[in-house]
């Protein structure tokens, strides 16, 4: 199960690597953007492509980047141009 919420006694640890589904990045950015900054800051994010993305499109990267997300990883079967704005940054 994929959690989506950062829990107090996780918000203190620096020592942990997050995964997080689209979806999941998603919900918790529209619920608690701030919180998931902060945790940002002390920890490392990943975010990985909902599973419904059968076409292997890809999502906007610059989103969970700026929310200070480290990782986001991207389909590679298809080139669009949210996989080349990712080879630029």
């Amino acid at each position: 199960m994929i959690k989506h919420e950062i829990t107090r006694a996780e918000r203190n640890m620096s020592c942990e690597i997050y995964s997080l589904s689209e979806k999941g990045a998603c919900d918790l950015l529209q619920r608690e953007p701030r919180e998931l900054v902060n945790h940002n800051k002390r920890n490392v994010t990943r975010v990985y492509p909902k599973a419904m993305r059968v076409e292997s499109n890809n999502f906007v990267p610059q989103t969970f980047f700026n929310a200070g997300c480290q990782m986001v990883a991207m389909n590679y079967q298809t080139l669009g141009r949210f996989l080349v704005f990712n080879f630029v940054n």
